[in-house]
């Protein structure tokens, strides 16, 4: 575990091949977890469904809202078998990612 404030770069524990699809922010949760917050968006105004490549072993992957917060009926995928994930043109996506560590 990274301690907080330390200055050690993290490594994006998402990744796409996507071209439109954009990882603009990588972070720790705010709530000192150890958890990964990684936010996408769509970034060539097109409907786009893309795979996701985990580079981390997760061991829980929920979409929260921009406040790192589940919605009501979030979808929650174990393990690194998620498939795809689907953009709406400019649609922005947060994702908390648990390592096996922190779960």
């Amino acid at each position: 575990a990274v301690p907080a404030g330390s200055s050690q770069a993290l490594a994006a524990p998402v990744s796409t091949t996507e071209p439109g699809v954009v990882v603009d922010t990588v972070k720790r949760a705010e709530d000192r977890s150890g958890d990964f917050v990684v936010r996408l968006h769509e970034s060539l105004g097109a409907r786009t469904s893309t795979p996701r490549e985990l580079s981390v072993g997760a061991a829980e992957i929920v979409e929260t809202d921009l406040l790192e917060r589940p919605p009501p009926k979030a979808a929650v995928h174990v393990g690194t078998g998620i498939e795809a994930v689907v953009f709406s043109p400019f649609q922005p996506r947060t994702f908390r990612i648990g390592t096996p560590a922190n779960s």
